[in-house]
């Protein structure tokens, strides 16, 4: 099965430095959900935008959120870190994986830094002919599968 380490590694390997990932987000008994432009860094999944937009309320009033992307589904807590522009990592991966939104937003007074810390992650995979569900405690560097 293999440990908590070596089996993460593969999560982080699948996503890459770059995605394009849905951001689920919900405050005021709402759930609202987006796709959105994330780099990897250090095992956290960051993202920019305008800190007027719904997300960003959302994030403020509730900091849980998830991501999913292809067949990961990530829960954890999203904080404002500050200004892109401020955080020369983001702004090194971010023009790199994305340089036309880099050159268009980044520089911008209302756009903020955004960082997801991961709490559990999700993934269904196949060995062989055989649906498996993984599950991941970060917090507690635990690992478990589940045949479906």
């Amino acid at each position: 099965m293999g440990t908590y380490d070596e089996k993460i590694a593969e999560v982080w390997e699948q996503l890459g430095d770059h995605m394009k990932a849905v951001l689920a987000t919900g405050a005021e008994g709402r759930v609202s959900a987006r796709t959105m432009s994330f780099v990897v860094i250090d095992h956290a999944l960051y993202f920019q935008t305008d800190h007027t937009f719904r997300k960003a309320r959302d994030i403020a009033a509730n900091p849980n959120v998830a991501v999913c992307a292809d067949n990961v589904q990530i829960e954890g807590t999203c904080r404002m870190i500050g200004a892109p522009a401020d955080n020369e990592a983001f702004c090194r991966a971010f023009k790199e994986a994305y340089p036309s939104s880099f050159e268009a937003y980044s520089d911008r007074s209302v756009e903020r830094l955004y960082a997801v810390e991961p709490a559990f992650i999700q993934r269904w995979v196949y060995r062989g002919d055989e649906p498996v569900i993984e599950r991941y405690y970060c917090d507690r560097q635990r690992y478990t599968e589940t045949a479906y």
